[in-house]
């Protein structure tokens, strides 16, 4: 097998062609004139071979900052409330009990900012997503913005992609049938573990939610695009096959459109001396994540769940280093990355159009992941770009922000692609 990140390919070759590849003669002279000459126009297409002045993290750098400028796409992030009927530990958010939801003047604004820009005649497609919080807590203004936007983006003829972000307790078949009829094509829930370590973690204010999210995902799997996200820490990995079997046990890995895992951080809002700062009895280094995720993947795979492929990573990052993206807070303030939902110290503005902290918007424009050596010299900063650039602005210690395909590509890969 052989890989090229920086087009995301993957060949297979004969043993002979590897060794033509990957050897030289003794001379110390390449080898590669012993390959047919279309397969090496396959490989130079695909960036597995290149000339010897060819630039790698130039040319890496080129793709990432052309991908966070598109202006085809608009991504808008909506936060209706910042409640949330749960309490897991490791939430970054900084909660009220009650902050009474999306007022209406704040609505009205977000809709004449969603018309200037669909206005734009380089915009494709426009994109919208409920975070929170808890966004099924103010699930009738959710229905009403996304129905008004969804009808928007047709008048303009833009295309209008809108999901959510939630815990994904107590959707019924006639609340997902009013989600979908409004535009919400897509939903991703989160699990910790088996049902009991679950329901220790996610807990609502007198039992576990474990039940109410299988009964969601049946209710509404023919409905909606389920992706579910499973946390993985220290005290969790262990009962997350029991997890998987379960699902699959309730026929789960029919409906879900992918499952995938992910460590969970040290962040806190309002306590930024923590932030990203290794403690092992609940947090993950990449390492250890890798060795874990690997495994998970197997199992999910070999339990016939769908799972995503790690080579496909867009150059862009993420939202909050693309141009054309950003999350707006129930108080109408924007801020570019989810980390920062509801943290007005980190707004650089709000949705009428002002621009009062300008610092906190261009921090984001500035983020160059090319500048840092280990980034640069790291074999795959192509599908990694860096990662987290909040996380590497926070702490220098990359032993919780590298890719875990930097440790595990080995076995994920030949999972995918062998």
């Amino acid at each position: 097998m052989v890989v090229g990140l920086l087009k995301r390919a993957v060949l297979e070759v004969s043993p002979e062609y590897w060794n033509a590849l990957s050897e030289s003669d003794e001379n110390g002279n390449s080898t590669l004139s012993a390959l047919p000459s279309e397969l090496i126009s396959v490989l130079v297409d695909a960036r597995i071979l290149v000339e010897s002045n060819f630039d790698e993290l130039a040319h890496a750098r080129t793709q990432s900052l052309l991908a966070r400028g598109r202006p085809d796409t608009f991504g808008l992030i909506v936060v209706p409330t910042m409640s949330c009927n749960m309490g897991c530990h490791y939430c970054f958010e900084d909660k009220p009990e009650n902050d009474g939801g999306l007022p209406t003047r704040i609505s009205e604004d977000l809709l004449n900012f969603a018309e200037n820009r669909m206005t734009d005649p380089r915009l494709r497609t426009f994109h919208l997503r409920w975070f929170g919080g808890e966004p099924m807590l103010e699930i009738d203004r959710v229905l009403e913005i996304t129905q008004k936007l969804k009808i928007m983006s047709a008048s303009h003829g833009r295309r209008f992609r809108a999901d959510m972000v939630t815990n994904g307790y107590g959707i019924t078949r006639s609340c997902a049938e009013q989600m979908r009829e409004a535009g919400l094509q897509a939903v991703q829930i989160t699990f910790e573990g088996d049902q009991r370590k679950h329901d220790k973690i996610r807990r609502l204010s007198k039992a576990g939610s474990f039940d109410g999210i299988i009964a969601s995902l049946k209710a509404a799997g023919d409905l909606l695009e389920f992706t579910a996200r499973v946390h993985v820490a220290p005290y969790s990995v262990d009962t997350i096959p029991r997890l998987l079997r379960h699902l699959h046990s309730e026929g789960l890995h029919h409906v879900l459109k992918a499952i995938y895992f992910a460590p969970i951080f040290n962040y806190r809002q309002n306590d930024p001396r923590r932030n990203f700062q290794e403690n092992s009895g609940l947090y993950l280094s990449s390492r250890a994540f890798a060795t874990h995720e690997a495994e998970l993947l197997a199992d999910a795979r070999q339990l016939g769940f769908t799972t995503l492929d790690p080579l496909d990573a867009d150059y862009g990052v993420c939202t909050a280093l693309r141009e054309n993206t950003a999350v707006m807070n129930v108080d109408g303030t924007l801020s570019k990355c989810y980390l920062d939902a509801g943290d007005r110290n980190e707004s650089y503005g709000n949705i009428t159009g002002d621009i009062d902290n300008p610092q906190n918007l261009q921090k984001w424009r500035d983020a160059d992941f090319s500048a840092d050596p280990d980034c640069a010299a790291c074999t795959f900063a192509p599908v990694c770009l860096g990662g987290c650039d909040k996380h590497a602005r926070a702490a220098s210690d990359k032993s919780m922000i590298c890719t875990s395909l930097k440790y595990n590509y080995a076995d994920v890969l030949q999972l995918y692609h062998g």
